[in-house]
């Protein structure tokens, strides 16, 4: 095993060596002997000795067989273990027995790396592909993995909008100070402050009218735009907790120039999108994936000769990374989806050097509360949408309902970790306020 948030899945074990990605330098060979209705298993696991002297981790490898090996000697151990097989066999030599006998190894082909392709090959190794087998099993969330994911999303919910309300109160001020790189390291302080994070999942994607536009901007130190409170501000943003990993984008407007007719109408097409992927129901026999509901995301936006140009959405691993296989939301996406995969759904509008539209939830398969052989989306992010953006003449009457029982749904979750921040209670109070036509 060569991928490094494989590894980290598969033995239940969490880093810090590559930024915003709780992993650590390693490989593991994973061994599974006997018969198949008694069959044990044990693993070498190739790191940094130095990195796993805690004591609770010490044992934590003893109670699961794992044995661990130096880094740099993932290649001697892997010619000693094909060396020892080979002697083993020595006594059938040139028999058909022999050639069977020869060691076997599964591999991922798409992610091992060359030197230990060529390590297992020297050793006469016979490669067995598997592919994405540990992939697909981490996509799929266990019932621990489900919960954690929606207790994360709402204390990450809470953080954003205490950031929010602070830019609404902030950028009234003419003198405020305020530009897009402090407002990136503004919301990770707010996060900080609660429980359970361990760091951004990824750089924030701060971002104050035409850079909105830029669909992977950075804010620099010193070139980062003084924000203000006339243009739209999108934030795209996640955290690293220690029982789950979130990803959320919300644009603000907050008070200043009104948003253009034109401005409302993009945001309300990219919310339906939004949306029309979240109530999207779907049998659960069959093999549907994010190719299938891509369009869903995209049909408003076309009926009103727009469109973006990134996928619309991406899987989304626990306290792994943000980024996760094999799952998204495009129409390149062929992997089922089952029960307890999470997915961000995030179409967009960008109008190069006036502004940028996305709005990103992380959506988790479940099954339908009614029907058996039926799957749903479970939205897990209870942050509000922005009232001053949407044109409620475009929205029906259903939907409308839809969109105040979701802000229903964010008020009654986030009001409880907001009790000691009054100026955010009464942010995400106005911003959940029913809409009217």
């Amino acid at each position: 095993v060569t991928a490094l948030d494989d590894v980290a899945w598969m033995l239940n074990l969490r880093g810090n060596d590559i930024e915003y990605n709780p992993l650590f330098f390693s490989y593991v060979l994973f061994h599974r002997a006997g018969p198949k209705d008694n069959e044990t298993y044990s693993a070498d696991l190739f790191i940094d000795q130095g990195k796993v002297q805690d004591a609770a981790v010490l044992e934590h490898l003893s109670t699961n067989n794992i044995t661990v090996h130096e880094y740099t000697a993932v290649v001697a151990k892997l010619k000693e273990y094909a060396a020892a097989h080979a002697g083993a066999s020595a006594a059938g030599e040139g028999t058909e027995d022999a050639a069977k006998a020869k060691k076997k190894i599964s591999v991922d082909t798409k992610q091992i790396n060359q030197k230990l392709f060529e390590a297992l090959e020297a050793a006469e190794y016979e490669l067995v592909a598997q592919d994405a087998t540990i992939e697909h099993l981490k996509a799929a969330k266990n019932a621990v993995q489900q919960e954690g994911m929606r207790q994360c999303n709402i204390r990450d919910c809470a953080a954003i909008m205490k950031y929010f309300a602070f830019l609404e109160e902030e950028l009234a001020k003419p003198d405020h100070g305020l530009d897009e790189f402090i407002g990136a390291e503004k919301v990770t302080a707010y996060r900080a402050a609660g429980e359970l994070f361990k760091g951004p999942s990824f750089e924030p994607i701060s971002s104050i009218g035409a850079n909105g536009a830029i669909i992977h901007y950075a804010a620099a130190k010193d070139t980062a735009v003084k924000l203000n409170n006339d243009e739209i501000y999108l934030l795209d943003s996640g955290g690293q907790y220690l029982d789950g990993t979130t990803d959320i984008t919300r644009c603000g407007h907050f008070g200043g120039k009104a948003p253009t007719a034109f401005q409302k109408q993009a945001y309300t097409a990219v919310l339906l999108g939004t949306l029309d992927v979240e109530r999207v129901v779907w049998p659960s026999t069959g093999t549907y994936h994010g190719g299938d509901f891509d369009i869903l995301a995209r049909r408003h936006l076309f009926a009103a000769g727009l469109d973006y140009k990134h996928g619309t959405g991406h899987g989304v691993g626990s306290l792994l990374c943000v980024h996760e296989g094999p799952i998204g939301i495009s129409r390149g996406y062929t992997t089922k989806f089952i029960e307890g995969m999470c997915v961000s759904d995030e179409p967009g509008y960008y109008h190069d050097g006036e502004f940028g539209i996305r709005i990103e939830n992380v959506i988790m398969v479940q099954k339908h509360e009614k029907y058996d052989d039926r799957l749903i989306f479970e939205n897990l992010t209870v942050a509000p949408y922005e009232r001053e953006l949407i044109d409620t003449s475009l929205v029906e009457q259903g939907t409308l309902d839809y969109l105040n029982r979701h802000h229903e749904k964010c008020l009654a979750k986030l009001t409880p970790l907001l009790q000691d921040d009054a100026r955010a209670l009464a942010y995400v109070t106005k911003k959940c306020a029913p809409l009217t036509k």
